[in-house]
């Protein structure tokens, strides 16, 4: 068994470094728990143990505490097939492993229809209904996620788009669709200030939680944002264009 003791960033992060690791799992049939779930595990439908993950973590902390436990940390990318085997190796013994660079790119695309299954949430409120059913009334929804309160200082603020970035790539954008009946659907980490940030067409912002907001994501047709919308995207989105503002796609320039 392949056991993840612990995680890696906040909930977007999280199920990206669980899900590479699970698929990898699946395709060579190891079982696999992760025991930094545990408070996340309410969103989602699949049962979880608890009392194991409760065990699991304190032994971890006791026998590192300890110096008598060997893992293995996910923490050199260009290890992967290092990696590899020693996932393998939880085929017949257990196996404890934490850190962010194990990437499976390929079974999470392959196994993305289980997965999705897995770790949607049904857990919905009044504002997505209404915001679902506003979105019916447009013939295209475009997604605009802003992100810069963490990334503000994330490798020196490089990501941390200002408004004219997004107004240039939503004016560009609509430019392309002169014809098509357009909403725009925010969500960001911030207040918006629309005297900055133009916006030329009917817009809503969604106030909600995380995992609200990746299901409405999930409703648009055409995404605008960050790099992290492509692990979502491959997983927990329906078929979407997404713009990731990092390779700054010129055709939405």
């Amino acid at each position: 068994m392949v056991v993840l003791v612990r995680s890696h960033g906040n909930h977007s992060n999280r199920l990206f470094q669980n899900l590479h690791i699970e698929a990898f799992c699946i395709d060579n049939n190891i079982p696999f728990f992760n025991a930094t779930f545990y408070d996340m595990a309410w969103l989602y439908t699949f049962p979880y143990n608890y009392f194991l993950a409760f065990v699991i973590i304190l032994f971890f902390k006791i026998a590192k505490f300890f110096g008598f436990i060997h893992y293995t940390n996910f923490d050199n990318a260009d290890q992967l097939e290092l990696y590899k085997q020693q996932l393998l190796r939880g085929r017949d013994r257990l196996v404890i492993v934490r850190g962010w660079g194990f990437r499976a790119f390929e079974l999470v695309s392959k196994y993305s229809d289980f997965l999705k299954e897995k770790y949607s949430t049904k857990r919905t409120n009044k504002e997505f209904f209404l915001i679902c059913n506003k979105i019916k009334e447009y013939e295209i929804v475009l997604g605009v996620h802003i992100r810069r309160r963490d990334y503000k200082k994330w490798h020196g603020g490089k990501y941390a788009f200002d408004d004219a970035t997004y107004s240039l790539f939503i004016s560009n954008f609509m430019k392309l669709q002169k014809r098509k009946k357009i909403i725009v659907l925010f969500f960001s980490d911030e207040d918006i200030n629309f005297s900055s940030l133009y916006c030329p067409a009917d817009y809503l912002v969604s106030k909600n939680k995380y995992y609200i907001d990746y299901q409405l994501m999930g409703k648009c047709n055409y995404l605008i944002g960050h790099q992290v919308l492509s692990l979502p995207g491959q997983v927990f989105f329906t078929e979407f264009h997404a713009c990731i503002l990092k390779t700054l796609d010129k055709k939405y320039i």
